[in-house]
């Protein structure tokens, strides 16, 4: 029964939500990456999201990187 209980636990996705609501109306440029996963470059118009979902490593962790920049400013890195 323990087993079952941790598998529930560790099963528990995350979801991330990124929107361009920039005032500007600026496109948004994101690239989302893993050491095991790219999820590729995106540009975001106007209003347009991007959604990822990945489910937690509680033994190694898990951690995605967010490389985010507005127009043609500065490169952004966030840890996720």
């Amino acid at each position: 029964m323990l087993c079952s209980t941790l598998r529930l636990v560790w099963a528990k996705d995350t979801n991330v939500y990124i929107t361009n609501d920039l005032e500007g109306r600026e496109d948004l440029n994101i690239h989302c990456k893993s050491g095991d996963d790219d999820l590729g470059q995106h540009v975001l118009h106007i209003n347009q999201d991007f959604k990822m979902r990945f489910g937690a490593n509680y033994l190694w962790g898990t951690l995605f990187f967010l490389f985010v920049s507005m127009g043609n400013g500065p490169l952004l890195h966030f840890d996720v």
